[in-house]
């Protein structure tokens, strides 16, 4: 009986072998006759938003609302700076930068930073003297502009020694005037051996210039020509004949002849002209040669009309500071 279950049991396994093995062999045959399905392509994922921060791009490729954005911080040096600045800008229409900010404003030259502790504090203390001699309310009326087709501030860039990028410029320049849209800027070299409110004067002239001949249409001297030597004209330049800066001594102190300017610099260009009157009147002294030079005089005292004819601030009020030494 035994031997019968052991030859049962060999017989089923065997049997079971056998199916196994054909179970294999037909699914091993059933794709050879059959062209095999091509596979459907993996779906496509969407890869994943990065978050590591992309670098930003140069300066040069930023468009117009980030180029602003790329402005350097103003660094403050010391409280004392801070404040002063703080104090001036809420007492006047004005911006004051210095160091890298300030260079982010360059126009026709490239400047020089400045961070120098002493130079800016300075510099602050004879802007603020310069800025409270005006008449009361002078520089609001000038920059009560809408920001537009007229500025509503200037800004004061505090800068080292300033080079030139026009070749047609003077070589050593102490400060430039100059408007960008409706922004007047006046960049200063506050190293230079010029002395500061000398240089503060001369240039507010040309943005004085600026602001009137807006209101005039470019016509705010009409008898300019009057109060210069007859067949006159201004060299238009401020390279001289010898490629150097200008210097034709003609009708100034050092002449010998009739004096109708200042200095050589005043015959470059009428604003010019009106710029170094405009410095002497407003930082003069009582013995400078000009006072009793009527030629001169007689030309600032156009100048200052023309001045107090668009000033609705100056209406009815005594001799401003530029005015003082007028006879």
């Amino acid at each position: 009986m035994e031997r019968k279950r052991r030859s049962w049991r060999i017989a089923a396994a065997v049997l079971l072998v056998l199916i196994l093995l054909l179970t294999a062999c037909t699914a091993g045959d059933s794709s050879g006759g059959e062209e095999p399905r091509p596979q459907e392509p993996a779906e496509q994922q969407e890869p994943e938003e990065q978050t590591e921060e992309q670098p930003l791009l140069p300066e040069e490729d930023l468009g117009p609302e980030e180029e602003t954005a790329a402005v350097p911080e103003l660094v403050w040096i010391n409280e004392h700076i801070a404040g002063t600045i703080a104090e001036l800008e809420a007492e006047f229409p004005v911006t004051i930068l210095y160091g890298d900010t300030a260079l982010a404003y360059e126009y026709t030259f490239t400047a020089e930073p400045i961070v120098d502790e002493g130079y800016i504090t300075g510099a602050l203390d004879v802007l603020a003297e310069f800025l409270r001699d005006f008449p009361e309310g002078f520089l609001q009326e000038m920059y009560a502009g809408d920001g537009v087709d007229h500025p509503n501030h200037l800004t004061f860039l505090f800068s080292g020694k300033l080079h030139p990028e026009n070749a047609g410029s003077t070589s050593n320049p102490a400060a430039y005037a100059y408007r960008i849209g409706s922004d007047q800027f006046i960049a200063l070299n506050i190293t230079h051996d010029t002395q500061l409110r000398i240089t503060l004067a001369h240039e507010t002239m040309h943005a004085i210039d600026s602001y009137l001949d807006t209101l005039t249409g470019w016509d705010t001297y009409p008898e300019w020509q009057d109060y210069l030597p007859d067949g006159f004209e201004y060299n238009n330049s401020y390279i001289g004949a010898d490629g150097g800066d200008y210097f034709d001594t003609t009708y100034t102190l050092v002449s010998g002849g009739p004096i109708w300017f200042v200095d050589v610099y005043s015959k470059t260009f009428d604003i010019e002209d009106r710029a170094v009157m405009f410095q002497s009147m407003f930082a003069g002294t009582p013995d400078a040669f000009w006072v009793t030079n009527k030629r001169i005089t007689n030309r600032m005292k156009y100048m200052a009309s023309v001045i107090r004819e668009h000033f609705r601030c100056l209406d009815g009020a005594g001799p401003t500071i530029w005015e003082r030494l007028l006879p």
